[in-house]
């Protein structure tokens, strides 16, 4: 008699992923490593975004927050987090001048809707890069940061592997 084992959809997409493209798995995996882990920075990449987007005004805020998520926590960029985290929703509300911890979440709720859109989203990679860069540039990195910037790779699976090479997930599912 055969047993049914039960697998997370999660676990099922990697097994079916990692047996088409290999590669790609572990580029994938790489995705959600913080870039930058010392709150301090905070200040200089507000002041490097006023200096490419322009003032930090309502408009523009949920870009700057997805901005720090995508240096500080990218996986809340693929909408598995509602929340911010404590540490880091603190150091983005001093420097917006938000006291109410519901207020950076808000940005933060908002940020998987701007990583969707390609061309924000392509902003957003292109300035985190270009900030992790310069930090980087003047040593002021700790060696965690370094290690995770040389891990780290920006990702689009759209462009890397077209859905037609996604048949052989059927296989998978009838097992």
């Amino acid at each position: 008699m055969k047993r049914h084992v039960k697998i997370a959809q999660n676990t099922l997409i990697a097994y079916a992923l990692k047996s088409i493209n290999p590669e790609l798995f572990d580029l994938c995996m790489s995705v959600p490593i913080p870039l930058l882990i010392n709150y301090k920075h905070i200040e200089f990449v507000a002041y490097e975004f006023e200096r490419d987007f322009g003032p930090i005004n309502m408009i523009n805020k949920p870009i700057f927050v997805a901005c720090l998520m995508r240096l500080y926590n990218p996986t809340h960029l693929y909408g598995m987090f509602n929340k911010a985290p404590t540490g880091l929703r603190d150091a983005i509300g001093l420097v917006l001048g938000y006291s109410n911890p519901e207020n950076i979440n808000y940005f933060v709720s908002m940020g998987p809707a701007h990583y969707k859109n390609p061309r924000t989203a392509k902003s957003i990679n292109d300035f985190a890069d270009k900030v992790y860069h310069i930090l980087k540039e003047c040593d002021e990195l700790s060696p965690e940061e370094m290690e995770a910037g040389s891990a780290q790779t920006i990702l689009n699976i759209k462009n890397y592997m077209p859905s037609s090479d996604l048949r052989p997930v059927n296989k998978y599912l009838s097992e």
